[in-house]
């Protein structure tokens, strides 16, 4: 513990004494937290709490004529630095392998920018908002065959971190206190072996300093005039990579039982998409709809299948039906889909326990002025990661929208 307040006290310190140009505040902050378990194997974690600590700088967006700053009650981001110290925690499953130590998580540096939206101000200082954050996390103990065995929730030396948070905050002239409860998920996206993923939640507590003492408007809800409703139509090229969870699955039973390995490493396959979505704008944040995916597979027939039932005839072409919805901020969108598929022929043949008739894609879009958009998903079966997808498509409104009246703050 003594570490962490050293930490904590030398961020603080050094964090005003370094003002980056878009900079508008600093916080530091300290965090205390459990693993979360979410199959039998997670639940053997033995250990103690989880610790973190934070620093960042704030970032307050001037409201535009577009109206995307009101119409969230004036948003903040957060670009900054956490450690999570995963170092009490100690993997050993009973049922694996005798071993001389248990497996260790070690530490994971993140590096991430954070979206705040307020709920709710008063005039008296108070605040409700919550956190949506992405980013990289530098992962000090992955797994490895014979140092650190049963990590398998963290594979690789980097993941990808997602973070949401709900706090409750007061401020006083330029400084402001938080508290609230956060969640904390790391993974690899499959793009690397094994990966189960870190859950935590926390409980965080933070200082924010604000170079301009003025407190914020109490307002977070303003009625933006938007006329532009209607349909937008999305085509998209997907470029899927993954690892084959059935070659780590295979390993792993061989080494269980005492045989031989076979793969030994775990190399990336790359999948085909074709995406056509058809959503309704229905007001400046959001737009809602249905989509059509059609992935094409060519290695169906190599990996995944660990049974006798001539692979060769299995079919490479997966066709699905989603739900999307997107939630836009200027420029950015984050993406959701939850999908049935229509045709799946892996799945009668995979040695995997992550099918189950349906997938949901996670995802963050950039638009560029002229129609054309790219961004990254997560796709995935009942929460596990399927596959990492790069994309890029364009949009077009089938027939001539009205433009967006412009909001002058």
């Amino acid at each position: 513990m003594r570490r962490f307040a050293s930490i904590l006290l030398l961020l603080s310190l050094l964090l005003p004494l370094t003002r980056p140009a878009f900079s508008q505040g600093w916080e530091a902050g300290y965090a205390n937290g459990r693993m979360i378990g979410i199959d039998p194997y997670i639940k053997v974690t033995r250990g103690g709490p989880i610790h973190g600590f934070e620093g960042a700088y704030i970032y307050i967006p001037r409201a535009t004529a577009d109206g995307y700053d009101a119409a969230y009650g004036h948003p903040r981001f957060r670009f900054g630095l956490q450690v999570i110290d995963f170092s009490r925690i100690r993997l050993k499953d009973p049922d694996f392998r005798p071993l001389a130590a248990p497996s260790r998580l070690g530490a994971s540096i993140l590096l991430f920018a954070a979206f705040e939206r307020p709920l709710l101000r008063t005039p008296q200082g108070w605040s409700l908002d919550y956190t949506l954050a992405q980013g990289i996390s530098l992962n000090t103990h992955k797994w490895h065959r014979t140092r650190n065995p049963e990590n398998e929730m963290l594979g690789s030396r980097f993941a990808i971190y997602f973070g949401a948070g709900l706090h409750v905050a007061y401020r006083r002239g330029g400084w402001e206190f938080r508290a609230g409860p956060d969640f904390l998920h790391l993974s690899n996206s499959a793009l690397h072996r094994p990966n189960k993923g870190a859950n935590a939640w926390l409980f965080q507590t933070s200082v924010r300093h604000y170079f301009d003492a003025a407190s914020p408007d109490s307002l977070t809800h303003l009625k933006i005039p938007f006329t532009d409703r209607g349909f937008l139509v999305d085509v998209d090229y997907r470029l899927g990579l993954k690892t084959s969870v059935g070659e780590w699955l295979y390993d792993h039973n061989a080494e269980r039982y005492g045989n031989p390995i076979r793969y030994g490493s775990y190399g990336l396959y790359a999948s085909h998409g074709l995406g056509l979505g058809l959503l309704y704008r229905y007001n400046l944040k959001y737009a809602s709809g249905l989509g059509l995916d059609l992935t094409y597979e060519p290695y169906a027939g190599r990996i995944e299948v660990q049974n006798p039932a001539r692979p060769h005839d299995i079919g490479k072409t997966t066709i699905g039906l989603s739900l999307r919805h997107e939630a836009r901020y200027r420029r950015l969108a984050a993406t959701f889909a939850l999908g049935v598929y229509l045709l799946r022929p892996l799945k009668r043949y995979a040695l995997t326990d992550e099918e189950y008739g349906y997938y949901e894609r996670v995802g963050l879009r950039y638009d560029f002025p002229c129609g054309l958009h790219t961004g990254f998903n997560i796709h995935a079966h009942r929460t596990k990661a399927y596959a990492g997808e790069w994309y890029v498509g364009f949009r077009f409104a089938p027939r001539k929208r009205k433009p967006i009246v412009p909001y002058h703050p």
